[in-house]
């Protein structure tokens, strides 16, 4: 059974990715138009800064946002996760199926009341988020990190919960689906004390929703930029 399950996360893996930020990815900025909207800019002798909003969805940025392909170290690190992921099992692994609900996310920000995806300065912080039949991935700076999934309920159309598994700890997760349109999501994890407590998100099938905000720099690595705290709990209860 063991063997079994990493066979299936390192085939999920090698088809799904995170990126790195280089500076192919500006050279299409260059055409800006006069209407694009500029957060921030900043300009020395030897390197620039910038912070805007991009709504071309064909756009380098938007499109590695969006690719949720592995390079080399990426799937490297995964492969180590998915076997310790595999030494940790609290209980043998069980398929589920998940009907209806997507399995790559995006987080979603929001900013002067609009929501936005976000390319990030560091592009270790993308927050992604990944389902399988058997677990969930949390993305952090070092990668993909799998929680064995342990049950699913689906009391209605907008709603998942999930019982978890990690590090002998047992953990919920609801997925509260508050657009039908576009399928953005609450996601709201018990350990609110955490890294990890409520999130925003958006399936990737649905992301184009949404426009973005870029951070870029040639330079060292920038300070993010600072969103809007949201309100998830006045969110969910209007919801």
């Amino acid at each position: 059974m063991k063997i079994f399950t990493i066979t299936g996360l390192l085939f999920f893996c090698f088809t799904n990715t995170k990126y790195r930020q280089d500076t192919s990815a500006v050279s299409g900025r260059n055409k800006k138009s006069s209407d694009t909207i500029f957060l921030m800019r900043e300009r020395g002798k030897d390197f620039y800064h910038i912070i805007y909003v991009e709504k071309n969805r064909k756009s380098a940025f938007y499109t590695k946002l969006l690719d949720f392909k592995m390079d080399k170290n990426d799937t490297n690190a995964y492969i180590q996760n998915c076997r310790d992921f595999d030494k940790n099992l609290h209980k043998p692994v069980r398929k589920f199926r998940f009907g209806g609900l997507a399995r790559q996310w995006l987080p979603v920000y929001k900013y002067k009341n609009k929501y936005y995806l976000y390319y990030p300065g560091d592009t270790g912080l993308e927050n992604r988020k990944l389902i399988t039949d058997s677990t969930i991935c949390y993305m952090n700076m070092e990668g993909y990190f799998p929680q064995q999934i342990l049950s699913v309920k689906n009391p209605d159309s907008k709603t998942w919960t999930f019982g978890m598994f990690e590090n002998a700890i047992s953990l919920t997760l609801n997925i509260h689906i508050i657009d039908n349109k576009t399928k953005l999501a609450v996601w709201e994890d018990n350990r609110a004390s955490g890294p990890y407590g409520y999130g925003l998100y958006v399936p990737r099938e649905y992301a184009a929703k949404f426009d973005m905000i870029v951070n870029y720099t040639n330079g060292d690595l920038p300070d993010e930029f600072k969103f809007d705290k949201i309100d998830f709990k006045a969110l969910l209860k209007n919801h």
